[in-house]
């Protein structure tokens, strides 16, 4: 199954993002989250924290910069129709799309300093980028946890059995095949410009890299 043919190859945005001229879902990002979205590049994850009109914080998560028209805003399920409401609400331009991901999708989370050569990277905080396991298109984007080798899998959700017997062949060690792990499940919201696409909220399962 392709989920995508292409990887991720544009340069990321350096001018102005709370600018007129911005692009409208960089722009919106720019002045509600704490990060300064005019740097971050195409195929980048970065921690921020949502904030509301008067500077406090609502809530954390992580956003990926999939394209110059897309970004995608990971955080706890639970904290979906907030992130939402509040995106909705700031919105000034009927252009930017709103979506939460949709039961198509396993995560996977690697584990362990064998993460670039399992995946043919040059290092595992490498950008997001599309790796073709046992013939399945999955992503992989650097981790949440910035102190441990860490990074997760985007695995269409039919063929999370078949990339993680792969994954073992290549030397890593799979672990919670029956169901999810102890570590919080996460959910996507897609913030583009044209029309969204279905993607999905994800399961959190693990894959620990033998050392």
């Amino acid at each position: 199954m392709r989920l995508l043919s292409k990887k991720l190859t544009e340069s990321g945005c350096t001018g102005d993002a709370a600018g007129p001229h911005a692009q409208p879902a960089r722009r919106l990002l720019h002045l509600l989250l704490s990060q300064d979205i005019s740097s971050i590049t195409v195929g980048e994850v970065r921690w921020a924290s949502v904030l509301n009109r008067h500077g406090r914080m609502l809530l954390d998560l992580r956003i990926w910069c999939q394209s110059e028209t897309n970004f995608v805003l990971i955080c706890p399920p639970h904290h979906v129709a907030l992130l939402v409401e509040h995106l909705s609400f700031h919105k000034v331009t009927e252009d930017i799309n709103f979506k939460t991901i949709t039961e198509q999708f396993v995560r996977m989370v690697l584990f362990g300093p064998r993460i670039a050569p399992i995946l043919g990277l040059p290092d595992y905080k490498a950008p997001a980028e599309i790796h073709e396991i046992s013939d399945v298109d999955v992503w992989s984007i650097p981790g949440a946890d910035l102190q441990l080798p860490c990074r997760d899998l985007l695995i269409p959700s039919g063929e999370a059995h078949t990339v993680a017997r792969e994954l073992e062949r290549r030397g890593s060690t799979f672990v919670g095949t029956k169901g999810q792990d102890q570590e919080e499940e996460q959910a996507l919201v897609e913030v583009r410009v044209v029309a969204p696409h279905q993607l999905p909220p994800l399961i959190r399962r693990k894959v620990l890299l033998s050392h």
